[in-house]
C-alpha cells in the first residue's frame, strides 16, 4: 500500500476536508508542464457519475466516473497528443500542512485490495486475479458486493468501451504481473 501518515488517515475520515489538485503533463518530446489549481479555469471542472452515487469521486474506488477540467495555459494543444498526464491530490492534514498523493498510487492500492479482499477465509472477488475479460471482471466485482447499482456492470462496461480502456495494461506493483 502507498504509505501515508497517521495524520492523513485521520484527515481522510473527517466529515469535511480541505484539499486541492495539482498535476503534470509530459509530452512525447519530453516537455513537462506543471499545473495547479490557479491554472484550472474556475467552473470548468465536471464529474459525470456514471456509476457513482454522488458527485464526489472517491480516490481508488471501482465506481466509474469521468472527470474533466480546463486549463488556462499557452501550451500548443497539438503537442499534447499521447502526452502523459499525472494528477496529485493534496489533503490538508494539520494546520496549513498538506500531504500529496499521486492518483495512480491510489488506484494501484485499490487494485491490490480487490485482488486480496476476503470474506472470512474466501476471496471476496474470487476469479478476479488473472481475469482478462473485462465484462467478467466487472461482474465479479459486482457479485462480490462492492457495487450496489443495478446497472453498474452495464455502465462501467460502456465507459470501458467508450474510452477503449482494454488497450491499457497496468503493472502490478507487487510481483510485476500484468493485470488486464
Amino acid at each position: 500500500m502507498y504509505p501515508v501518515s497517521e495524520a492523513f488517515l485521520s484527515a481522510v475520515k473527517a466529515n469535511t476536508r480541505k484539499y486541492y489538485w495539482t498535476g503534470r503533463i509530459t509530452t512525447t518530446a519530453g516537455t513537462v508542464y506543471v499545473f495547479d489549481q490557479d491554472d484550472m479555469v474556475k467552473g470548468s471542472g465536471y464529474i459525470t457519475s456514471q456509476c457513482c452515487g454522488s458527485t464526489e469521486i472517491e480516490l481508488g474506488t471501482v465506481y466509474a466516473a469521468e472527470m474533466g477540467i480546463s486549463l488556462f495555459s499557452d501550451i500548443d494543444r497539438y503537442t499534447l497528443e499521447d502526452a502523459k498526464v499525472e494528477l496529485f491530490y493534496h489533503l490538508q492534514v494539520a494546520g496549513d500542512s498538506y500531504e500529496r498523493i499521486p492518483i495512480e498510487k491510489s488506484i494501484a492500492d485499490h487494485s491490490a485490495y480487490l485482488l486480496g479482499a476476503k470474506n472470512g477465509s474466501k476471496l471476496r472477488y474470487e476469479g478476479l486475479k488473472g481475469c482478462t475479460v473485462y465484462k467478467r471482471a466487472v461482474q465479479i466485482i459486482k457479485d462480490g458486493g462492492y457495487a450496489t447499482s443495478l446497472t453498474y456492470v452495464e455502465k462501467l462496461c460502456s465507459i470501458i468501451e467508450k474510452w477503449n480502456l482494454t488497450q491499457i495494461d497496468v503493472q502490478d506493483s507487487g510481483g510485476g504481473e500484468v493485470i488486464r
